[in-house]
């Protein structure tokens, strides 16, 4: 029996971790952006608790059950919702 079987669960929650770092360091550089140019709209501010609502969810699956084809779900919608709140937001500074 391998040592690293009794560090993968520390080994999830660091790798969890990571991936807080990739993504989502774009919404937190939006939300700001959005609150500067005045486009926080009602729609924009209901996206953005869906990205939240998506990463917590991603975060619940990727230390608990870790089902890999349900954790890409939840990443790949958590991302196509972060895609929209960025084109929503260039296309509202465009018109504003």
């Amino acid at each position: 029996m391998s040592a690293f079987i009794y560090f993968q669960p520390v080994e999830m929650s660091a790798n969890n971790l990571r991936n807080l770092f990739e993504m989502p360091i774009l919404f937190f550089a939006l939300i700001p952006l959005l609150l500067l140019t005045e486009t926080a709209s009602n729609i924009q501010t209901m996206i953005a608790w869906a990205y939240v609502v998506l990463r917590a969810a991603h975060s619940i699956e990727h230390i608990g059950p870790n089902v890999t084809k349900r954790r890409f779900l939840v990443y790949l919608l958590s991302s196509i919702v972060l895609t929209a709140m960025w084109i929503g937001f260039v296309v509202d500074l465009v018109l504003k």
